[in-house]
């Protein structure tokens, strides 16, 4: 499906393209997660726990630099892995989240967070840790 709307935006203006994403979100997203932002904040702490919970290890090693996994959460949740992703990987993504909805940006999270594992185990300070999730 992305591929179809990736080649539809080509020909769009940067205002239709705008107002075509406008409409995805809306029609995909409760108006909560958009309009008050509850709906992110409520998703940040769940995928917080998912992470907690699936990841022992690596959420005992964020601790030591006092690293809220969360913070990940929001970023990728706002921006729908646009951000710092492989363009190739975020279109997939999106294919999967108009799909199956809301659940692929967990699925997404918690697969990123294992494909880096053990590079983030090797990161010893804060600033390392963010420059890895800026440069992957």
């Amino acid at each position: 499906m992305n591929f179809i709307v990736a080649r539809l935006l080509q020909y769009l203006s940067e205002e239709e393209a705008f107002w075509v994403l406008c409409q995805i979100i809306e029609t995909m997203l409760p108006p909560d997660y958009y309009a008050n932002m509850v709906g992110v904040l409520i998703d940040q702490k769940v995928f917080k726990r998912r992470v907690t919970k699936n990841f022992q290890e690596l959420t005992k090693h964020f601790e030591t630099f006092g690293f809220d996994p969360s913070l990940l959460a929001f970023q990728w949740f706002v921006c729908f892995f646009t951000l710092n992703i492989n363009e190739n990987v975020s279109l997939r993504l999106w294919d999967l989240f108009m799909l199956k909805g809301i659940r692929v940006l967990f699925g997404a999270g918690l697969a990123y967070l294992e494909h880096l594992r053990q590079k983030l185990m090797d990161v010893q300070d804060l600033a390392s840790l963010f420059m890895m999730f800026d440069q992957v």
